[in-house]
């Protein structure tokens, strides 16, 4: 199961929070062979769109 920790939980929320009402995206990283991610890298949706996601 992937734990994440209350802080990468409330950048994820404040993320989604800031880029509402557009679609939001990110990624959430960690070690590899481990499931404790120690980071969360925001992303731009391109599209601007509350129901679609564009990266480039």
């Amino acid at each position: 199961m992937l734990t994440i920790t209350q802080t990468l939980y409330d950048q994820i929320v404040a993320h989604s929070r800031a880029d509402h009402p557009d679609e939001a995206c990110g990624v959430v990283a960690g070690p590899a062979g481990t499931d404790r991610p120690e980071r969360f890298i925001p992303m731009l949706n391109a599209a601007r769109s509350p129901t679609f996601y564009e990266f480039d």
